[in-house]
């Protein structure tokens, strides 16, 4: 029988679906390929012919999609696994899709592993690998369901960008189900928004980001950080050190228990280089990092090793830009 995988679709404000649930098809596209398995969009809403357009453009083979939103989604998406048998069912993590699908994984006997971030292909066992931080977060884990099937998990929205394939983009072939209608939701989507920083920049969207970590000393130690970022026309990050001890807010945090971002550039400074911190960032395309300390791990993982003092080096990156950009 020829194994299918599932990708949960959540509403979004552009082309019907989140950036997020976008994203996850393009690596479950090359796991389906390997597989030579059907690449499934599964959506509880949405208008037909354009869901089907979006989800070909994307990766995804087949559209299943409901006739209605149904009151208990748990129990519509555990129905619907019964009858079709899925190999792996994959979503973005978010606070209630992790709550309901990890209903749906007890309700079909199979196990659940959430806010990962990552997977893999184990073809030897045929089982998807699962990275997630343990408990306290100061290691990474791999886990994996090597019996029951489906497969289940949720991935950290920022791991991957959404991608369309360039060539062979026909529209998802689309399958109508009706889910069940017992049960009574609990949850209501009023209003779908976005998490912004103060300069109304979505961080893990940004192409460029300028993150500061306990070596900032303070507060005002972002204050060159945010001039840098601004030049760069950039977002300011933060380690968790930083948003637990008040110098900034929580929307800036990247991370594991915060944002995972994958920009072009990503300048760390003073920052360590914790696991609960790389794990939300080693995901960019040039990694700039910038400590006092010549031994901090940070250094391991970066394209451009700075050892100084940020407070000297990051207004000389910055009065550097300004002049290149104002001598054109």
């Amino acid at each position: 029988m020829k194994k299918e995988i599932w990708v949960l679709m959540e509403p979004g404000k552009t082309e019907g679906f989140s950036e997020a649930s976008l994203a996850l098809l393009n690596p479950c596209r090359t796991i389906a390929d390997s597989l030579k398995a059907t690449l499934t969009a599964v959506a509880f809403s949405g208008d037909a012919e354009q869901a089907a357009n979006t989800a070909g453009a994307y990766g995804a083979d087949r559209l299943l999609l409901a006739d209605f939103n149904p009151p208990d989604p748990s129990k519509a998406l555990a129905d619907l696994a019964e009858q079709e048998r899925p190999w792996a069912i994959l979503a973005a993590a978010c606070d209630d899709v992790q709550e309901w699908l990890s209903q749906s994984a007890a309700r079909l006997n199979t196990g659940f592993v959430s806010n990962c971030s990552g997977f893999v292909l184990d073809e030897k066992t045929d089982c998807l690998v699962w990275t997630r931080p343990i408990p306290g977060e100061n290691c990474m884990c791999d886990i994996t369901c090597p019996v029951l099937r489906p497969q289940i998990g949720t991935i950290r929205p920022g791991i991957w960008k959404k991608k369309q394939r360039l060539e062979n983009t026909f529209p998802a072939s689309i399958s109508r189900f009706t889910p069940t209608q017992s049960g009574s939701a609990r949850v209501r989507v009023l209003e779908l928004m976005q998490k912004l920083t103060e300069d109304g920049i979505d961080l893990e969207n940004a192409d460029i980001i300028v993150s500061g970590g306990k070596g900032v000393g303070g507060p005002d130690g972002f204050a060159p950080l945010k001039e840098l970022a601004a030049a760069l026309g950039g977002a300011v990050g933060a380690s968790r050190t930083a948003v637990d001890r008040g110098w900034i807010s929580g929307i800036h945090q990247v991370g594991q228990t915060g944002h995972i971002v994958s920009p072009k550039l990503y300048i760390a400074c003073g920052i360590s280089g914790a696991i609960q911190h790389l794990t939300g960032m080693l995901g960019s395309g040039t990694i700039v990092a910038i400590n006092t300390d010549p031994n901090a791990s940070i250094f391991q993982y970066s394209d451009y090793c700075i050892v100084g003092d940020l407070f000297e080096v990051v207004p000389a990156l910055t009065e550097e830009i300004i002049q290149h950009r104002n001598s054109f």
